[in-house]
């Protein structure tokens, strides 16, 4: 009996959005090849729970490597766009944040009335 021939998965260029120990990454250059011969890949997360994460791979050890689009807009273009007026409400949402808060809001003792005393809530 033969076994059906896997193909094996290609390896990314800078630029490219992988998939990578459960996480999309980001290839933020070329790949190397080290002289054991192994394809060394360095990443930055793309996901928001470990965004901006650097990570440094060996292509070819990864159990469930996949690259997943030749560059980011491919990726964007698969999961589309925001409707204008969800995307205008963030837009304004970002205009209206205040860049840093003021000194008394942030070293407040009560919070809209109630005061925190001893780690119980009193009115």
């Amino acid at each position: 009996m033969q076994l059906p021939l896997i193909s094996q998965p290609s390896n990314p260029t800078a630029g490219s959005v992988v998939h990578c120990r459960s996480h999309r990454w980001l290839v933020e250059e070329e790949p190397e090849t080290n002289p054991q011969g192994d394809t060394v890949v360095r990443l930055a997360c793309l996901d928001d729970d470990a965004n901006g994460q650097k990570l440094e791979v060996f292509w070819e050890r990864e159990v469930d490597r996949q690259v997943l689009g030749a560059s980011t807009w491919d990726t964007v273009g698969q999961r589309g766009f925001d409707q204008p007026q969800v995307f205008g409400s963030y837009l304004n949402t970002l205009r209206r944040t205040p860049r840093r808060l003021p000194i008394r809001a942030t070293s407040a003792k009560t919070t809209s009335g109630i005061s925190m005393c001893g780690g119980s809530a009193r009115t």
